[in-house]
């Protein structure tokens, strides 16, 4: 069996294992950077370094957009990916957000990521919603991988005397959502309160925002 060369082609300036392991993005610290971890004698994983493919590389693996810092990101990437191609390179593209929902159609985000998509051989999707989000879109191969748990499970304690709180952490461009899921399908039988964490990386008007959003929240359901 001819021996599988993986190369990441991935957001940000992390060269390392360890720079990838503690990523800020989720998709790259529990999917990118665990790949590399796999003891196989035949299959290799390793990062992009200055967007260079190494010509032993076989398969070329696509994480997560941002568009944040360089604009003309998708641009680079698909040049690369087309290069691959061109040499009879497999592409697969890790999906881990709902960047084809209708309200994103506008946005230059999902045309970068439906770009990509046309030119991958394969879908990892990290949950099956998200696996059929894609097959929607075009007839490909996808398979889902759920990311893993990086927190120990504990079973929830039992205090009648206090009033329930439920603990929500995750990434402060999600909070919208959490915001929609409490005002409009969330309806607790009884008063709750809400505690909200989250790593937030932006300039400071965000993190006021943030705060003020978090201080509503707990108004609400406390």
């Amino acid at each position: 069996m001819k021996k599988v060369n993986v190369q990441w082609l991935l957001s940000g300036n992390a060269n390392t294992l360890e720079q990838l392991r503690s990523s800020n993005l989720a998709s790259i610290r529990m999917r990118a950077a665990l790949s590399m971890d796999i003891n196989d004698a035949k299959l290799k994983v390793k990062p992009t370094i200055d967007l260079t493919i190494n010509k032993d590389t076989n398969v070329l693996g696509i994480g997560k957009l941002t568009l944040i810092s360089d604009p003309q990101q998708s641009k680079k990437w698909l040049g690369i990916i087309r290069k691959h191609k061109s040499k009879g390179g497999k592409v697969f593209l890790d999906y881990t957000d709902n960047h084809f929902r209708e309200s994103n159609k506008n946005n230059e985000i999902y045309k970068a990521y439906k770009e990509i998509l046309y030119e991958s051989n394969y879908v990892v999707a990290s949950s099956h919603y998200l696996e059929n989000a894609i097959t929607k879109q075009i007839d490909i191969p996808a398979i889902t991988i759920e990311d893993p748990l990086e927190v120990e499970v504990r079973q929830p304690k039992k205090n009648l005397q206090k009033t329930p709180t439920g603990l929500w952490f995750g990434h402060a461009s999600n909070l919208n959502y959490l915001l929609r899921f409490l005002q409009v399908e969330f309806k607790p039988s009884t008063k709750i309160k809400i505690l909200v964490m989250m790593i937030v990386v932006v300039v400071i008007m965000m993190i006021v925002v943030v705060v003020m959003m978090i201080v509503a929240i707990r108004i609400l359901y406390r």
